[in-house]
């Protein structure tokens, strides 16, 4: 049995014992010369008794509700699903803004040049139209993936940049849209957490 059950059903118990236990207690007192006063102070004595009751149940009651609002707190929040289907994926980029994304595949690039840690790879930077060209020219459109940076106004930001991506990129032909969540200081694309997709058609 949960806490809050338990908490409830011994407020119950305690209602109902209380009762029981003072039915006898409460009952009139023989009538004698003092009726009127021994009336008045039964009546009283059960107008308090009647008020601790209801405050004890009140008090079962509410504590059994936040101790329900604890244990839904509690609950372990689900993790959010990771794109795994890169291999599958017919064209994706990292979107940061209409004027700037970057084509990761296929893959758009200025060239490599040797560094200390070895070969550097720039990436082309491209509009929103050089993104749609790019799109536009793959022969195959079953998956498009939109990597998506974090931004101040979150959902309010990111929805129409999705919906209108997701509009853009089925009006080319692609079947599915996925957008997933850009992690720091990493090139991967598989293991990101996906943001949504299927936005209409």
């Amino acid at each position: 049995m949960r806490l809050s059950e338990a908490a409830g059903d011994c407020g119950y118990l305690f209602l109902f014992k209380s009762i029981d236990n003072l039915s006898l207690w409460l009952q009139p007192e023989p009538a004698s010369s003092g009726v009127g006063t021994q009336e008045l102070r039964n009546i009283n004595m059960k107008a308090i008794v009647w008020g601790t009751l209801v405050a004890a149940l009140l008090s079962a009651c509410s504590f059994a509700a936040a101790q329900t609002n604890l244990h839904s707190d509690m609950k372990p929040k689900a993790k959010p699903s990771v794109f795994e289907n890169e291999a599958q994926a017919d064209f994706i980029f990292r979107y940061y803004s209409d004027d700037t994304s970057y084509v990761l595949k296929p893959r758009m690039t200025e060239g490599k040049v040797q560094g200390t840690r070895g070969e550097v790879e720039f990436l082309t930077p491209c509009s929103l139209a050089d993104v749609l060209k790019a799109a536009a020219e793959q022969g195959r459109r079953e998956l498009a993936v939109v990597v998506l940076n974090r931004y101040r106004g979150g959902a309010a930001i990111e929805e129409p940049i999705m919906r209108n991506w997701d509009r853009e990129l089925k009006a080319l032909g692609y079947q599915n849209v996925v957008f997933l969540r850009s992690a720091i200081n990493t090139k991967q694309i598989k293991g990101l957490a996906i943001l949504g997709g299927s936005f209409g058609p």
